[in-house]
């Protein structure tokens, strides 16, 4: 069982992996096909962006992104990163903390003797 066990956690690691590698491939075809419909394959944009009144980096940064790119509009919200950022925690101490608590509380003499 416990051969089973690290056999499967090697193949869910490097599931893992191969998919981070393919999903960071596929965003990257996907930045280069948009900007590609944008602008064309052989043209360059010049724009100028004046500010108005007084503008914060935020604005300002918003404002080139939409004249550069204006088809890309992509915010990521707040509660999608917090329920990430919960999710990775909860994963993390279930995963690793919560085993190494119990395995803490073992008689060491018991734990080596169990087989």
């Amino acid at each position: 069982m416990r051969s089973f066990l690290t056999l499967l956690g090697a193949i869910i690691g490097v599931a893992r992996v191969i998919l981070a590698g393919a999903a960071i491939d596929g965003l990257g075809v996907y930045a280069e096909n948009i900007t590609a419909e944008d602008f064309g394959s052989d043209s360059f944009l010049v724009a100028q962006i004046a500010p108005v009144g007084r503008l914060t980096s935020r604005q300002l940064a918003d404002k080139l992104v939409s004249a550069i790119f204006p088809s890309l509009r992509c915010q990521v919200p707040g509660w999608a990163v917090a329920t990430a950022f919960s999710v990775s925690v909860a994963g993390g101490l279930f995963f690793g903390v919560w085993p190494a608590v119990t395995a803490s509380r073992l008689d060491p003499v018991e734990a080596l003797r169990y087989e």
